[in-house]
């Protein structure tokens, strides 16, 4: 049996760094419409800075593409990329981060995860734990969205 659902994808225009970072010029979320021209972010951006999921954002559409406009109220979730650079590590680091709370989503690039952190738990716990792995060269890291 299929499951409806209402969720529509929000595209995001990306800026890229002097070297071509990140990987495209967009990246879309899926989004739960609220009201009028307003829905609340539906999962954890890769390359997006500055949204979180169930952020409210606000849309404005080209009739076949509807676009982020600006952030309206956003959540207390927390966004952190991390790239790994071993991936026996991020296996267990990812299933670590889970297991403490963190909702995390793999990217089509194997190395790059999206790990939200949610107000309920400890940012500076999870973030102690993502920087000992970075002190010890498994990864890096970069804050996108900090709300705690």
């Amino acid at each position: 049996m299929a499951v409806l659902t209402n969720k529509i994808r929000i595209t995001f225009k990306l800026e890229r760094d002097e070297e071509g970072y990140p990987p495209n010029d967009y990246e879309t979320l899926w989004a739960e419409p609220l009201e009028g021209q307003l829905f609340r972010i539906d999962n954890a951006p890769f390359f997006v800075k500055g949204i979180s999921s169930d952020d409210i954002v606000s849309v404005v559409s080209d009739g076949n593409v509807t676009y982020f406009d600006k952030l309206i109220r956003p959540s207390e979730n927390s966004t952190v990329r991390i790239v790994f650079y071993n991936k026996f590590e991020k296996d267990n680091i990812v299933s670590h981060l889970k297991y403490i709370g963190c909702y995390t989503e793999q990217s089509h690039i194997d190395s790059l995860v999206s790990v939200e952190i949610p107000n309920n738990i400890s940012f500076n716990e999870v973030m102690d734990y993502i920087k000992m792995w970075y002190d010890k060269d498994v990864l890096d890291y970069e804050e996108s969205a900090i709300r705690q």
